[in-house]
Order: structure tokens, then sequence, then C-alpha cells
């Protein structure tokens, strides 16, 4: 081969190896001959062997390596932990001085101090701490972006743009209502109670001005939804609430929302004030389930004690929300769809007082 001119044997030499070769052999392999063939050409085993070894022995290695960094990372990561715990229980406790020491009330003061939950009281006075599930869909909202008008409206904006929608919900108590002047008066979207069942009897009554106050709604330019406040204490119940409302808003075009109004009776004593928090829940999520198969958008319309006390939110939310709140103060951080944020609002041709909202997804 050309790599090797320059080191042809002479003849001598040449003689010497093959005499060498015979010899070994003759004697059974015992002799060792230097064996000149270039690298490329020779032939026999692979060494598997050590290749092996020389793997393991780097598997070994990296893994000795690298438990010695993962445990260094654990205890910066540890270390780290605790300094925020610490930092984070410092301002929580600087929170509260300030905010006590500003005036403010003892639970808005705790509030202060423990962002990460929802704190409020229990009928036995006592605090109760709910961490957020911010897996939960949050609506982000500030309260220094309410407006107040001098009509007693509020309306949401940002960067000088209006958000909200001008929006009432009305019932019989409302006596007859001038629809034209409402829908003049700027109003865009009403929900119209369907009906109810007794707190105490149990008997489900029809709002007596249901049809006249759809029909009005809807013939003024105004988008209806509708609503039934229940009391439901088992799951037959709410099928038969259900059957009800249905056939009850069936002869009038809803097209918004349709909500179940599950709150507590003001005197405590209605026949579903005594529920758990998981049996109302399922029967909760039974009435939406049931009007998501009628062909309708379910809605529930709860407050903050409701939310946060007498439901399991977290499985509420695959459900639009509407939300009573009669403060500006947006402390409640879950997202709503619909906001009622007065129960004593005017409306030009509603002499009574009527309930305001504002609308955040329209239909």
């Amino acid at each position: 081969m050309a790599e090797y001119d320059d080191f042809k044997p002479t003849p001598r030499e040449s003689e010497q190896k093959k005499k060498r070769r015979a010899r070994a052999k003759t004697e059974g392999g015992r002799g060792k001959v230097r064996d000149i063939t270039p690298k490329k050409e020779r032939t026999g085993k692979f060494p598997w062997k050590a290749v092996i070894l020389t793997f393991l022995f780097t598997a070994v290695g990296a893994g000795l390596v690298g438990l010695y960094l993962s445990y260094n990372y654990e205890e910066r990561k540890y270390a780290y932990t605790r300094q925020t715990i610490v930092i984070q229980e410092s301002d929580a406790l600087n929170a509260m001085k300030e905010s006590l020491e500003g005036g403010d009330a003892a639970l808005t003061a705790v509030r202060k101090g423990f962002r990460n939950y929802i704190v409020t009281y229990n009928k036995a006075g006592a605090y109760v701490f709910k961490p957020i599930n911010y897996d939960l869909k949050l609506h982000n909202r500030k309260s220094k972006d309410v407006k107040k008008l001098p009509s007693g409206e509020w309306r949401y904006e940002e960067n000088l743009r209006t958000l909200s929608h001008k929006s009432i919900d009305v019932s019989s108590h409302q006596e007859e209502i001038d629809w034209k002047k409402v829908a003049a008066d700027g109003v865009e979207y009403a929900m119209v109670r369907a009906g109810l069942r007794g707190y105490e009897t149990g008997k489900l009554v029809e709002d007596q001005r249901v049809g006249e106050n759809l029909k009005g709604a809807a013939e003024n330019g105004i988008k209806t939804g509708a609503y039934f406040v229940t009391q439901a204490t088992t799951p037959e119940e709410v099928d038969e609430e259900v059957e009800f409302l249905l056939k009850t808003i069936e002869p009038y075009e809803v097209k918004g929302p349709v909500a179940v109004d599950v709150e507590p009776t003001a005197e405590g004593n209605g026949r579903a004030d005594d529920l758990s928090a998981k049996d109302r829940t399922d029967l909760v999520i039974r009435f939406c389930e049931k009007l998501k198969e009628a062909g309708y958008t379910p809605m529930i319309y709860y407050n903050f004690e409701m939310a946060v006390l007498l439901t399991e939110v977290e499985r509420l939310e695959d459900y639009a929300k509407w939300y009573a709140s009669y403060s500006s103060d947006l402390y409640y951080p879950y997202y709503y769809s619909i906001w009622q944020y007065s129960a004593n609002g005017h409306v030009d041709g509603i002499s009574e007082n009527v309930d305001l909202n504002m609308v955040f997804d329209t239909w």
C-alpha cells in the first residue's frame, strides 16, 4: 500500500519473517509475529467487554454527579422557600398593621395581610380562610375602574373604554313596566324572573308578570334571559323545578342565559338553608345540566356567602356566573359574566326600585 512504501523489507528480512511464521505454525501458535497489516485491513472480534465496562463506569459516574447536583439544588431551593415564607409572613403582618393603624376594620386588615386567601366569617363569627384556587378563571378587574355616575348607575371602564353593558333584573315586584322608556334609558339586557319554589311550603309559583316582561323587553330591543329561585332539596325536586321553568319560558324567545338563583333566605328558615355545601352543589349541577340538555345556556346566581361558604365553587367552573355584591371593592376573585351591584336602582319606566347589573359577556 502507498502508505508503507518507505518501509519495504529487504529480501533477507522477508526471508527471515517467512521462517518465523512457519515456525509459529509448527509450534502450535506459540511464536509471536508482529502484524504489519494496516489497521483498516485487520479483522477480529469487536471488544464488547471493554465498551460495556466503559459505558457502565461512565453511567455510574454521571449518576453520582447528578445526585450531588440535585441534592445541592434541593438544599438551595428549600433555603429559598424558607426565606420566601419568612418574607411573606413579614409582609402580611406589616400590611395588617398598616391597615389597622389606618382605621380599617379587622376583617379588612386580615384580608390585606392574607392576599392569597378569601377571608370571611362563618355563622359562628369565626374567621374562615379559603385559599384562592388559581386554576379557576379569575376576573382581574380593579376597583379603581368602577365608575359611579350621579344617577346611581355604575360602569366598568379601562383606559376610557366602557367594558360593561347596562342591565336590570325584574319580577312582579316592579309592577307594570314601560319597556319603551326602559330601553330609552340605555338598558340593553334584562334578566326576568320566571318563577320560584316557596321557601316554606315548597310550592312552585310562576311569576305573575313573566310573560309581559319577556315580551315587552324583546319588543323594545332589550335582550332577555330568565331565572328561577330554587328551594329544591332533592334531585327529584330539581327535575320538577326545571320542567316547570322550561314550560314557563317556552312560549317566549329567550336567547340569553337561564339562571338558577341559589341563595339562603334572609330569615334563615328556608327549606334548603341547611343543605351541606356538597349536597347544594350536587343539586345546582343537576339543574344546570338539565338546562343545557334543553338547549339553554345555564347560569348560577349567587352572592359572596353562597360562593365561599355554601357551595363547592371549584365544581361549578363549567357554568356562567351571575354574582351579587353591592360594594365596589372587587374582593371576590373568581370570574363572573354578570355583576348585580345594586338592589335600589332607578330606571325610567319602572316606578319601583330595581336591581342594577353590569353585563360583561354579551349575548
